[in-house]
């Protein structure tokens, strides 16, 4: 699978099912609105290579 012109590493469904986290090909994060398919934003990653992808919905740090 691609988006534009990179291929799909990884992706993940926000648990509202509103939003899709996709690891691209060139190691970035990109938010798309699963509704519209618009990109709302992309994380570049310059430093690391972001190999997958994990979503925490609860956080406890106590």
């Amino acid at each position: 699978m691609k988006i534009g012109n990179e291929p799909v590493k990884d992706a993940i469904f926000s648990p509202d099912d509103q939003h899709a986290v996709v690891l691209s090909g060139s190691f970035s994060l990109e938010i798309y609105r699963t509704q519209s398919g618009k990109r709302e934003r992309i994380i570049t990653n310059r430093e690391h290579n972001a190999l997958s992808l994990v979503l925490i919905t609860q956080v406890n740090w106590q």
